[in-house]
């Protein structure tokens, strides 16, 4: 409560939601009177919805159902998780799957959404995040590609398929047992039982192809209930990317795409030893190839219709993730490259280390 306190005071009167695992959340009477409205949803241990009391302050109750937030998140390391937003319009939604980790809540990821990543600098890395934090969560996901992935290490999963057919890959995962599944193409090249190092999610050296954007939509269609998460754009294990002419392979069904880039290229000479398609940075920001990557020219490729924005879904969220590599503090240029983001098409930013 004493945290939720203190958002209310800095988000002047925002609504604000208290939500709790398998438990209510009783707001003292002398704390009551800071909230001009506020609302409080428990998580049921069985049903896994988020049931939600409308209250106006000492003014009296009135009971309804949540309705979705998809603003500032904040976790707790205590199991509780608090956002604040804007009361919408329209009728109310229940907001489902409430107790999640501080990841999943910041990029407003709700059970049976499909998210796309992008970009470069760390898309791997936010996938196996992703996944990590919903298999905690005891949901179930499925993490794929529609370019080319590196295949994961064989305990990395509980479930590994090659998908060829689409009956026989739905058959599988409409199982029980499992909680997180890879779904891959065909093996390229020469396979390899080799661990790759430096990559967060462990995975080995052979490459897979992936599903076309319209069998990602399929599964996502027949399995409503089960998270997708798919890396969608590659970028050679470099820091940062403008997409080519058939790039990045967004599915449509796509409920939020995230855009990875990473931080650490500020500062550097721009060229093809750290940025994917530098001639099309160049192109999109008026530098010339040997330049210093400044961080205005890092939006200006993010928010560009060909650049970070290209082949957004017309009704997918999309969030910029800032990587940075062990770093301890935030980049000094991050907050002003996530105004500017937030200014320029971008519904949300998350900083991640």
């Amino acid at each position: 409560i004493g945290i939720a306190y203190q958002i209310l005071v800095k988000t002047e009167s925002a609504p604000v939601t208290l939500v709790a695992s398998h438990a209510p959340i009783i707001v003292p009477e002398h704390l009551s009177r800071f909230f001009t409205k506020f609302r409080i949803a428990a998580l049921p241990s069985k049903t896994g919805k988020c049931h939600s009391d409308e209250q106006q302050g000492a003014e009296g109750l009135s009971v309804g159902s949540m309705r979705k937030c998809d603003v500032k998140t904040f976790g707790s390391p205590y199991g509780v998780g608090m956002t604040y937003c804007p009361l919408k319009s329209g009728e109310p939604e229940l907001l489902d799957n409430c107790h999640m980790t501080s990841l999943v809540w910041r990029i407003g990821l709700q059970a049976g959404n499909c998210v796309a990543v992008v970009g470069a600098g760390g898309k791997t890395t936010l996938c196996w995040a992703l996944v990590q934090d919903l298999q905690q969560q005891g949901l179930r996901t499925i993490f794929t590609t529609t370019t080319k992935i590196w295949e994961p290490q064989i305990n990395a999963f509980d479930l590994m398929l090659t998908h060829s057919d689409r009956r026989d890959t739905l058959r599988t995962l409409a199982s029980t047992g499992w909680r997180k599944a890879c779904v891959m193409g065909a093996i390229v090249g020469v396979p390899s039982t080799q661990p790759i190092t430096g990559v967060f999610m462990p995975v080995i050296a052979t490459k897979r192809m992936g599903l076309g954007p319209e069998e990602v939509c399929a599964l996502h269609a027949a399995l409503p209930d089960i998270t997708l998460i798919v890396e969608a754009d590659g970028a050679r294990g470099l820091r940062l990317k403008v997409p080519g002419d058939e790039e990045p392979v967004i599915p449509v069904c796509a409920d939020i795409v995230c855009v990875v880039a990473n931080l650490d290229v500020i500062g550097q000479p721009l060229g093809e030893q750290n940025v994917h398609r530098a001639d099309r940075f160049a192109a999109l920001t008026g530098l010339a190839l040997g330049d210093v990557i400044t961080s205005g020219a890092v939006a200006m490729a993010l928010a560009h219709p060909t650049g970070g924005l290209k082949s957004i879904p017309p009704n997918a969220r999309t969030i910029a993730v800032l990587t940075q590599h062990r770093a301890s503090v935030a980049h000094p240029a991050a907050h002003d490259l996530a105004q500017m983001l937030l200014q320029h098409g971008y519904d949300d930013v998350v900083h991640m280390s």
